[in-house]
């Protein structure tokens, strides 16, 4: 329950609440132009300064964090779990939050100043009995998403019963209505947690699938396929390595062999060289030795022709025969010799060739047998590089098979959380029928009718709906969202911890029928007085639906602040902002 509003500078008009409805009036006056409004008079401005020190996020520039009020100092007096506090928070020093308790209470002397995080758990404690565990716990109930279905502001608020902030999420929804309700939030929580576990599989299978690796190989199957080629390239390769023996003048060796290769090679065209002449003079020697002429040869070749030689042409004839035999000696002497020379040369290449081959059969038997360091160590660096390959693809297995399992399991779970959410939803009949009997009857005092609150369990948690078959009257949409948190607000009322008040802003009710809204006013009062909390909302005078309201209602007797534009002074703050 509320007490009062303060500010610490005396421009402030300081609002008191009492037991039962309040209103915040925003009048216009008989002075006011068409050009004046009652926008900024203060009455939404009540409802901003409360979740301020009730530890709202204090953002710059929006609600009352603005340059303009760095001077001011807000307070909120207000009685949570039978103990009377003062919340006081500065516009300038927004991080932290004075928390005093006083008045008599039976446990006095909570007094801190703290940072909103630290005041938010007392608050949830003492309005909402939150167990430390339940604040502490990821995706759990909090008193900041508890207290704005309770006293919702701005007109993202009002878009659902459902939902206090068009960024809510739908986890945070259905844990917190369900801890209003007095469900088992922990399935809703359960549900959430499924969820992320669903996008983590989902992840992990994307950044599988993008890899450079999986682009190339992405079945099990054909993993299986190259694990099995690289084992058997790991281990042919590991062989080879042991028996991989390392000589110290390898290269040396191999150097030595290249020349005696090189030798062999030039000896090798040597002896072909000198062969091909060989042979050519061996041509020539048993040429001349078979088609040498004599004197008397020639005598008778020129007798077959009819010519005789005289006598001093037959000496010139011995003389020329005595000359040519001793140039066919001569030559014949010359390529005898040059034979034989070619031949022992030929020979003598021959040997060396012979020798030069033993000598590199001995070098390449090293060469065969031994490598050297460098091609050892390269043999290593194939065999890591290919275990590496394995090991990844191994890996890739592994994940593939886990992702498979995890998948599965996941499947499972959220069959078996479903389950259990079913089975829980069961045991809590009591609770869920008197939430749905006390939202039916507030709908049918609002249209003769009864409308139906749904909760339902899914896969993916909790499930709410609400319906009114009036869906001719005008603002039926946030009727549904008054009559749900009324309903919130009785069930509160017979629970030992409740935060005692309700608290809408002129938003719910812009678009309501005059009718309907003096039976919402009416049947907030009745229930507000019945249960012992207060219902406090902000209206513009004009929109008051006075002419629809019992003739022994009196407005003036719950008004708790009346501002006007008529003057400055009017206004919440003495001052447009």
């Amino acid at each position: 329950m509320i007490h009062a509003v303060r500010a610490n500078q005396p421009t402030f008009r300081t609002v008191e609440f009492k037991p039962g409805l309040n209103l915040i009036f925003a009048e216009r006056t008989k002075e006011s132009t068409r050009k004046d409004s009652r926008n900024g008079l203060g009455k939404s401005t009540v409802l901003e300064i409360v979740h301020f020190c009730l530890g709202a996020r204090a953002t710059k520039g929006r609600g009352i964090v603005r340059d303009e009020l760095a001077d001011w100092v807000f307070s909120v007096d207000v009685e949570l779990g039978g103990r009377a506090l003062t919340l006081t928070r500065s516009v300038a020093d927004p991080r932290r939050i004075e928390l005093c308790e006083h008045g008599g209470s039976a446990n006095a002397g909570l007094d801190l100043v703290a940072g909103t995080e630290e005041i938010n758990r007392h608050l949830g404690r003492l309005a909402f009995g939150l167990t430390e565990h339940e604040e502490s716990t990821s995706y759990g109930p909090s008193f900041r998403s508890l207290f704005s279905y309770l006293a919702r502001r701005g007109g993202e608020a009002y878009l659902s019963p459902f939902t206090h902030s068009r960024l809510q999420q739908p986890w945070d929804q259905q844990v917190n209505i369900a801890y209003h309700l007095d469900l088992d939030w922990k399935d809703a929580r359960a549900a959430r947690l499924l969820v992320e576990d669903g996008k983590l599989v989902k992840a992990l299978k994307q950044a599988s699938k993008s890899s450079s690796f999986a682009s190339r190989i992405g079945t099990e199957g054909e993993l299986e396929v190259e694990r099995v080629r690289l084992t058997t390239s790991v281990e042919q390769q590991r062989r080879r390595l042991e028996s991989f023996r390392v000589h110290e003048e390898y290269r040396a060796i191999e150097v030595r062999a290249n020349e005696l290769t090189q030798s062999i090679h030039d000896l090798s065209n040597a002896n072909q060289q000198q062969r091909r002449i060989l042979e050519l003079y061996e041509q020539q020697a048993a040429t001349e030795a078979n088609e040498r002429l004599g004197p008397a040869q020639v005598a008778d070749v020129y007798a077959e022709l009819g010519l005789v030689f005289p006598s001093q042409v037959r000496e010139r004839l011995d003389q020329v025969e005595a000359f040519h035999a001793a140039v066919v000696r001569n030559r014949r002497s010359f390529l005898q010799e040059e034979i034989g020379r070619l031949r022992s040369a030929i020979q003598e290449r021959e040997e060396q060739i012979q020798v030069l081959d033993s000598r590199r059969a001995e070098q390449m038997q090293v060469l065969r047998t031994h490598g050297a360091l460098e091609e050892y160590q390269a043999l290593q660096t194939r065999l890591s590089e290919s275990q590496t390959r394995l090991g990844e693809v191994e890996a890739r297995i592994a994940r593939l098979r886990e992702l498979t399992d995890a998948s599965n399991q996941l499947t499972i779970h959220k069959r078996q959380q479903e389950q259990r959410a079913r089975l829980h939803f069961d045991e809590l009949t009591a609770q869920r029928d008197r939430a749905i009997s006390l939202f039916n009857a507030n709908t049918e005092a609002l249209y003769q009718v009864p409308g139906n609150l749904v909760i339902d369990v899914g896969p993916s948690g909790l499930r709410f709906n609400v319906e009114i078959d009036r869906a001719d009257s005008e603002g039926v949409g946030n009727m549904k969202i008054f009559c749900f948190d009324l309903m919130l607000s009785q069930l509160w009322a017979s629970r030992d911890m409740r935060l005692g008040f309700l608290m809408h802003d002129s938003t719910l009710f812009d678009p309501v029928d005059e009718r309907q809204v003096a039976s919402a006013l009416m049947l907030a009062k009745s229930e507000a007085e019945r249960h012992g909390f207060q219902y406090i909302c902000a209206m513009n005078s004009d929109a008051f639906p006075s002419d629809e309201l019992p003739e022994d209602f009196v407005a003036d007797e719950h008004v708790a602040v009346l501002l006007t534009d008529t003057t400055d002074d009017g206004m919440l703050l003495g001052r447009r902002f």
